[in-house]
């Protein structure tokens, strides 16, 4: 079960916290979650699971509030389209076995959160909704095989250049951190080189939450402008 706190009035987007510990299963694609690793895939096929244990109650408050004035900064009526229908506030929030902190279930139409100390490091709750919503974002718009092939997008990096083997690896490597901008011409972060959904979900990210950051990267680096300009363009058409 679940109790729902009562959204902002701007805003169709139900909060919820799970009061028990929760394992959700549902059935969506896993072709690209595994890149490093194809038996996890395979011993999964498409079964999907997220554990959601109940939010800590001494941050829950306080993070309720910083998701929905975030939420707030989107027009209502855009959930229904992508496919969110509720935020639920959890603690231990795994993904497929792997920790997490923040991830949407777009087959359950839910995005998980964890209930974490915001204080620790200011700004990251933030930057990781926008992150998330991103990819939701990304889905509706590509579907879930092109969103991750995206030739349009790939056509704006150095011929050259190859993704890594996915956000996956990436946080299991501990080189996800989002402070890291040390991405090299063309890229906003070391964590956007991981994959192409994940190269689009850090500038989408980077510019909602740190628009100077991403105007300065971004002034001198065409590719990235680019990139920019094209995620401009498609949510315009939303």
């Amino acid at each position: 079960a679940c109790s729902t706190i009562p959204p902002h009035s701007s805003n169709h987007l139900r909060i919820s916290s799970s009061d028990k510990d929760r394992d959700f299963h549902y059935t969506g694609s896993n072709k690209y979650n595994f890149r490093s690793d194809p038996s996890r895939q395979s011993k999964l096929g498409n079964q999907k699971n997220v554990i959601c244990g109940a939010p800590t109650e001494k941050w829950k408050n306080e993070v309720q509030t910083l998701i929905q004035d975030e939420l707030d900064r989107y027009p209502a009526e855009l959930w229904a389209k992508v496919g969110l229908d509720e935020v639920i506030l959890c603690t231990g929030l795994m993904f497929q076995g792997q920790r997490r902190f923040l991830g949407p279930a777009v087959g359950l139409r839910k995005l998980f959160v964890e209930t974490l100390d915001v204080r620790e490091d200011p700004g990251y709750l933030q930057y990781a909704l926008h992150h998330e919503l991103f990819h939701v974002f990304d889905r509706y718009q590509l579907g879930d095989e092109k969103m991750y092939e995206d030739p349009s997008w790939q056509s704006l990096n150095a011929p050259a250049f190859h993704y890594g083997d996915g956000g996956d690896a990436a946080i299991e490597r501990k080189d996800a951190g989002w402070k890291n901008r040390q991405g090299g011409a063309g890229f906003i972060s070391l964590y956007s080189r991981s994959a192409v959904e994940e190269d689009k979900a850090e500038i989408f990210a980077t510019g909602v939450t740190q628009p100077n950051a991403l105007i300065k990267q971004s002034g001198s680096d065409e590719r990235l402008r680019a990139k920019a300009n094209l995620i401009r363009d498609r949510l315009e058409t939303m």
